[in-house]
């Protein structure tokens, strides 16, 4: 917590070296949350499986106690890693540099929410308090996605990234599994992450054109090449027949 809160803090520093200083710190931090997070994932999502088969007992009891902390520390690193990367990180909707850790990060907080939404209706009944944490840690992780592709669109574009992401999140909003039909604040958050791409200006085609004679490596050579190939991942998986029945589902 007190990582978290000074990260937070040192983060609103506005002057060139504090930003610069914050940045050496996010790339000293990173490896180290990173890596925490993943162990502590799989933690999680190990005793997550034991749960579903367990009898109720008093050891029982203490292990979720245990699971529990280790549930909230895990929610409080997934904060700090998402400070460190949308903080630590000049925005790439600038330079188009691709920021690593958004291309490394992304797929796998996918396959977190995908791994945690099987539990969502087996915990309903019996096992409250994580059925809660599973609607926390869905919703948070979407809205992190959402801030990784609003703060650093371009490296959110890469085709291991935004395609399977995209995807993802339509089928959640067309083709709703019957089970999450109740879980309408996940939902809207896999709208909000459509919505976003979709508006998204650095993915718009750019109006100005090639400079004559200029650097194939130009920054806006290589925005445009992004921007071209970001389009093309939309119009394949949003093709116009998911267009259609994502309007008529508006509409009802």
């Amino acid at each position: 917590m007190i990582l978290f809160r000074t990260l937070k803090e040192l983060s609103t520093k506005r002057l060139v070296a504090d930003q610069k200083m914050f940045a050496e710190i996010a790339s000293m931090l990173f490896d180290y949350s990173w890596n925490l997070w993943q162990s502590d994932m799989r933690t999680i999502l190990q005793s997550f499986a034991g749960l579903i088969q367990c009898i109720p007992s008093s050891s029982l009891m203490e292990h979720q106690v245990d699971l529990l902390l280790t549930c909230e520390r895990w929610l409080l690193c997934t904060k700090i890693i998402r400070q460190l990367i949308i903080s630590g990180n000049a925005s790439d909707s600038t330079s188009a540099q691709v920021v690593q850790p958004v291309k490394e990060v992304c797929p796998m907080l996918l396959n977190v929410i995908q791994s945690f939404l099987l539990y969502y209706s087996s915990f309903m009944e019996g096992q409250p308090k994580f059925w809660d944490f599973t609607k926390r840690v869905c919703i948070k992780l979407m809205k992190v996605l959402v801030a990784f592709q609003s703060r650093h669109p371009y490296s959110f574009g890469d085709e291991n990234v935004l395609p399977v992401i995209l995807d993802f999140c339509l089928n959640k909003i067309i083709n709703p599994e019957q089970e999450l039909a109740p879980f309408d604040e996940f939902r809207i958050q896999c709208m909000v992450l459509i919505k976003s791409i979709l508006e998204c200006k650095e993915y718009k085609p750019s109006p100005t054109g090639r400079v004559i004679n200029g650097s194939e490596d130009s920054l806006e050579n290589r925005k445009k090449g992004i921007s071209t190939a970001v389009v093309d991942m939309i119009k394949a998986v949003f093709p116009s027949e998911r267009v259609i029945l994502l309007c008529n589902i508006f509409v009802q």
